[in-house]
């Protein structure tokens, strides 16, 4: 900072009693955090009104929040901002680099000759690509947050989704934190209601559960180990691509926090049975469970060379 530069002042507000417990009666009536509520409010007196004009505002924006279709969202992952074009040239330099490969990326349209990426997707969101075939330039960012959604805070009828944005709310949006019960103004696809997005308009609201762990994940029809056999063979076997993910309790019988090739390695039980299946876990997702903790898992399922069931898991939470 120059010696002439001058820093603003920031504004200094007093809060009265009043206004704390009318603040804190709100976050009661519309089930938000009293740091929420006092956000909102904090907003309003920055703009210069007075501290009744900032409550009756504040109520008011509340008020109509509660009028949009709340979901209630326990957050398994955050993938964060992911830059598809970046995953696509890396994709395509990779071929490009390869002589096994080269000529082929070239032939499908991919890459040119003299090593520029190009955009190959035939089609975006579900329409015909206008500019495929032309160079691949900038970013595209989605993101997708993966959770337990139900409309209801007991969880009555929850399910395993996938909330996604693209473009700048996929940057722009605040972090959500996994393990944690969360308010959620969020847009139900009407053709497939186990997916939804989130926007600028969007909004999630931690909140304290109304349920337990155990609670929530009782409210989630798993696949028995021994029967995962035939779920590989229904949902997974010949299958490159599936967003499908199969849910899996158990007893963390194993763990293994070496590192082998991006994976940790861990066995999930079943007490009752004693069937037990391999998992391995990604080294980026966090371990917050030891042996001998429930955890339910959703995971992706694969065949090993010896023709043994095994489960890639994407995502877990600690009963």
């Amino acid at each position: 900072m120059s010696d002439t530069e001058v820093k603003e002042p920031k504004a200094v507000f007093t809060i009265s009693g009043k206004a704390q417990e009318k603040l804190q009666h709100y976050a009661e009536k519309f089930k938000v955090e009293f740091g929420y509520a006092m956000s909102i409010f904090m907003g309003y007196m920055s703009t210069g009104v007075a501290e009744g004009a900032a409550l009756l505002s504040t109520m008011g924006a509340l008020q109509n929040e509660s009028q949009r279709q709340s979901f209630y969202v326990y957050v398994l992952n955050d993938s964060g901002p992911i830059d598809i074009f970046e995953l696509m040239r890396l994709k395509v330099n990779r071929l490009f680099e390869d002589p096994a490969t080269h000529d082929k990326a070239i032939e499908d349209g991919m890459v040119t000759e003299d090593g520029t990426v190009l955009d190959y997707r035939d089609k975006v969101y579900g329409k015909e690509n206008i500019t495929k075939g032309e160079p691949l330039t900038g970013s595209l960012y989605n993101r997708t947050i993966l959770a337990i959604v139900a409309s209801n805070e007991n969880f009555d009828g929850a399910t395993l989704s996938e909330i996604t944005s693209q473009k700048e709310p996929a940057v722009e949006f605040p972090m959500v934190e996994p393990y944690n019960v969360y308010k959620a103004l969020i847009n139900q696809n009407r053709k497939n209601p186990l997916r939804y997005s989130f926007g600028k308009a969007s909004k999630f609201t931690k909140i304290p559960s109304a349920v337990t762990n155990a609670e929530i994940a009782n409210k989630i029809t798993t696949v028995p180990i021994e029967n995962l056999e035939e779920v590989y063979n229904a949902e997974f076997a010949g299958k490159k691509r599936t967003n499908y993910l199969v849910p899996i309790r158990g007893f963390v019988t194993y763990l293994n926090f070496e590192v082998i090739r991006g994976s940790r390695s861990l066995i999930i039980t079943d007490q009752d049975t004693e069937a037990w299946i391999n998992c391995r876990l990604n080294e980026k997702v966090p371990v917050v469970f030891k042996t001998p903790d429930e955890i339910l898992a959703f995971a992706r399922l694969y065949a090993g060379r010896n023709g043994k069931i095994g489960a890639e898991v994407k995502a877990y939470m600690v009963v």
